[in-house]
């Protein structure tokens, strides 16, 4: 496997970038934020109203959607989205669930990346254990001195919810960015373009509920492709493809996910331990 980056992440002035990106793009973002029970992690409050804050700094036009998995999390998705795309004055949906954690400035990173489809690579909420099995010598060595090789560490441990094809192919890193197949949804944003463009397709769907007052359509479901379950973010990732529309994702996000345990997600370290050529 190769990684090449033309511009390390260092070198990406990212406030700089906005503020020339926003003089030419119009931009307003539907926040859509994910609870259950209409409960937020306290560390997920204090990034988002973090968040918020430095997009008023930008002038950047946003409304905050707070929604609530009490029945079940894809249909409220579907109505989240459903309702971006009725209001015309919304051009990007940003959606952030509620057990992930991020910096403030992540988001201007998928801004500027200026792709209609950017998100991040999270850590699946379980440990990888044929990586932890295949560098057992060099766990236990980097454990001797865990402060200094926390990164390292935390690289072998994590399974990352990304899917960029062939193990074998080369994976091409360019101004922080790497087109994949699929990724997680937890922190992506998405043109409200895509979103409409998707509408159109037979697959999806159109229902009314008697609490939207606009149609709502099946952009998450299950479907059976191939006599094989596909699950509903690996559909809305498919019918991102059929629109002729590319998925992105900024590997120099870090992140943090809170399931029972806190798992880290690093993949710009995981990338270069994982590779044979720099």
């Amino acid at each position: 496997m190769y990684y090449y980056s033309m511009q390390p992440a260092q070198e990406l002035d990212i406030h700089r970038l906005f503020d020339s990106y926003k003089e030419t793009n119009n931009i307003c973002l539907c926040i859509i934020t994910a609870g259950i029970d209409n409960a937020y992690h306290s560390s997920y409050v204090r990034t988002l109203l973090s968040t918020q804050l430095l997009l008023l700094e930008k002038n950047i036009k946003h409304a905050i959607m707070c929604t609530d998995f009490k029945n079940n999390k894809y249909t409220t998705m579907n109505e989240a989205f459903s309702f971006a795309i009725h209001r015309p004055e919304y051009t990007h949906v940003l959606y952030i669930d509620s057990n992930v954690e991020w910096e403030p400035i992540d988001i201007l990173k998928l801004i500027v990346a200026d792709k209609r489809v950017c998100g991040v690579v999270c850590p699946e909420p379980s440990y990888n254990w044929g990586r932890i099995t295949k560098n057992s010598d060099k766990l236990t060595q980097y454990m001797e001195n865990p402060k200094e090789n926390e990164h390292n560490i935390s690289s072998i441990l994590t399974n990352h919810k990304v899917n960029y094809g062939n193990a074998s192919i080369e994976v091409v890193v360019s101004k922080n960015l790497m087109q994949v197949n699929m990724i997680s949804t937890n922190l992506l944003l998405v043109s409200v373009d895509v979103l409409n463009r998707m509408a159109d397709l037979d697959q999806v769907l159109r229902y009314d509920t008697p609490y939207c007052d606009f149609p709502t359509y099946t952009f998450f479901i299950s479907a059976i492709i191939d006599n094989k379950i596909i699950s509903e973010e690996e559909t809305f990732f498919r019918n991102i493809k059929e629109t002729n529309y590319t998925i992105w994702a900024d590997v120099t996000i870090k992140n943090r996910m809170f399931v029972n345990h806190c798992f880290h997600s690093d993949f710009i370290t995981y990338l270069i331990s994982d590779t044979t050529k720099i």
